[in-house]
């Protein structure tokens, strides 16, 4: 599939810097600068509202509480006990009597033994994975000694600053030049964060070509840049890769590299800017391999509002590795990824029938707080294995309780994904992806079955292009469908990619021809058929109609819109 880069969002890197956390708001807390890190000596936690150190999105149940309370210290906050740990938010703060005030020295506050007021600890208790939103693990600092050796240099591919646009959802690209004069390796990624506060994720892409446009603009990826090469996300820390592999760019590779930034900007600001980018450490003492990305997974994702708990699975079967894998390949990381709905993921390899292990398995999974599973030494994936990957969801707890509708598949942080993402060597000259859509495997032939999304995309481009379609198909209401308008878009609505389960998927996997007036028509003029079944001049003066009133009801496409 030409287009799967759009919808690998893994996480690999993140190096956040304290300074865009607010802490003004500690100074309204009793020793609200004072709090220690649950697992990182000499670490102050200044942003204790939110689940990341560096504040932003989202908040924990303190924050949750501290808002509610206008975010002063009440009686009432300092008896809570927001994070179900068993002390109260006084007692964690150094105020078990409540007495403290903003701007007041009559209290005494004890300023020892100060825990986090949002985090249950022990963080890693079975008690604190129960009842917290999140699941916060102590992990070990990020070092990368590769970005000290002093052949190691850096070139950042960073925006610059760029006015956030006052909408809940933005994909915004820009493309850099890279150099070129030899062949290099990227060794290692870290992120410079602009503006934690609408930051969601970046991605870079390799180039095949000079794109067409090079500046910051709103896009969902850029043609020419299809090679996913790594992806910054919320909650982990500086990505570095395995000693023996790198990502290959200029000379004989890629000249330009692409970083698409996702914004999340749920209030609706208007005064928002941001300049993040990338930090790309490279060498010209290349490595033994180049590195690759490759997903496992499920496309056919269906959740219900108000479901405690639901799994749904992928099987990339035996006969799709066979296809896809050039030969046996080594895997150094795996990443369970699935949005603010998703609760645990499991990656199984299979050989012969029989289970050979659990590659990766995250029973406490949170979109904030990803575990990245690596090897050394790397995993064999072997030609002929299966792989199974396993997603468990739930629409009732946190930010998941906003869900009152059934949701899907797709890029936005209110839809879902259910994959398992890993870095391999050696590269592979075939897209090693291996995402089936229910029962359809994306092996043998056309992806799903007999939907080609490669002709599928050609044909909504041929009806943006046609000139007519803007003057007949001038739907503004969606009820309303001419003849004309009819022909022009009927190839959409007969193609393989449009019928049945496919339909609610296959729109949200088009992030290049943007078909959201095509998709409009189609919607309008299956609903006129409907409308009009009993005008006996139309359907005879439209005999294809005939077919499709005897086929089943469309599903309306307008959540993909």
């Amino acid at each position: 599939m030409s287009n799967r880069v759009a919808l690998l969002i893994c996480v690999f890197a993140t190096i956040i810097t304290v300074s865009s956390a607010f802490p003004y708001f500690g100074n309204r807390l009793p020793n609200g600068q004072n709090v220690p890190h649950p697992c990182k000596e000499n670490t102050k936690w200044l942003a204790l509202g939110h689940v990341k150190l560096a504040g932003g999105q989202p908040n924990n149940q303190f924050g949750l509480d501290f808002k509610a309370a206008n975010y002063q210290w009440t009686p009432e906050l300092c008896r809570k006990d927001s994070d179900q740990d068993g002390k109260t938010n006084g007692e964690e703060l150094g105020d078990p009597n409540c007495a403290w005030q903003e701007n007041s020295a009559s209290a005494v506050l004890r300023t020892e033994n100060i825990t986090h007021p949002g985090i249950c600890e022990p963080v890693d208790s079975a008690h604190c994975r129960r009842v917290q939103n999140f699941t916060y693990e102590c992990q070990g600092e990020y070092n990368c000694t590769a970005t000290k050796e002093s052949h190691v240099k850096t070139f950042d591919l960073r925006f610059p600053e760029t006015s956030v646009p006052a909408v809940e959802t933005t994909y915004i690209c820009n493309v850099f030049k890279v150099p070129t004069d030899k062949r290099y390796h990227a060794v290692a990624f870290e992120p410079i964060i602009g503006n934690i506060m609408v930051l969601h994720h970046m991605t870079v892409y390799g180039c095949s070509k000079k794109p067409q446009r090079m500046g910051p603009h709103q896009c969902n990826m850029v043609r020419e840049c299809q090679q996913l090469l790594t992806v910054w996300s919320t909650g982990m820390e500086g990505y570095c890769l395995s000693k023996n592999t790198g990502v290959p760019f200029g000379n004989g590779s890629y000249e330009y590299l692409a970083v698409e930034i996702h914004w999340n900007n749920p209030e609706l600001r208007s005064d928002y800017t941001d300049n993040s980018g990338m930090r790309m450490f490279y060498t010209d003492q290349l490595r033994p391999f180049s590195e690759g990305t490759a997903a496992f997974g499920q496309y056919a994702l269906e959740i219900p509002p108000g479901v405690d708990s639901l799994t749904m699975s992928g099987v990339c079967q035996s006969k799709c590795t066979e296809e896809k894998f050039n030969q046996d390949i080594n895997v150094t990381a795996v990443l369970m990824h699935m949005h603010y709905q998703g609760i645990a993921g499991k990656l199984e390899q299979w050989r012969d029938g029989k289970l050979l292990r659990v590659v990766a398995d995250d029973p406490f999974y949170t979109y904030e707080t990803p575990n990245l599973h690596t090897f050394d030494p790397p995993i064999v994936f072997k030609k002929g294995d299966e792989f199974r990957t396993y997603c468990t969801f739930t629409s009732k707890r946190g930010k998941k309780q906003r869900h009152a509708n059934t949701t899907y598949f797709g890029l936005g942080t209110q839809d879902e994904m259910c994959f398992a993402l890993i870095s391999y060597h050696p590269l592979q000259s075939n897209n090693p992806d291996c995402v089936q859509f229910d029962n359809y495997d994306s092996c043998g032939g056309h992806a799903f079955g007999n939907c080609d999304l490669g002709k599928y995309y050609r044909v909504l481009d041929n009806v943006k292009k046609n000139g007519e379609f803007q003057k007949v198909c001038d739907i503004q209401d969606g009820r309303h469908c001419s003849r004309k308008c009819h022909e022009i878009v009927e190839p959409v609505m007969n193609d393989p990619c449009m019928q049945g389960k496919l339909r609610k998927i296959i729109p949200s996997f088009d992030p290049v021809f943007k078909p959201a007036e095509v998709l409009r028509s189609v919607s309008a003029c299956e609903k006129g058929i409907y409308d009009l079944a009993d005008h006996v001049q139309y359907i005879s003066a439209a005999p294809n109609l005939q077919s499709s009133l005897m086929a089943p009801a469309f599903l309306v496409l307008a959540r993909f819109m």
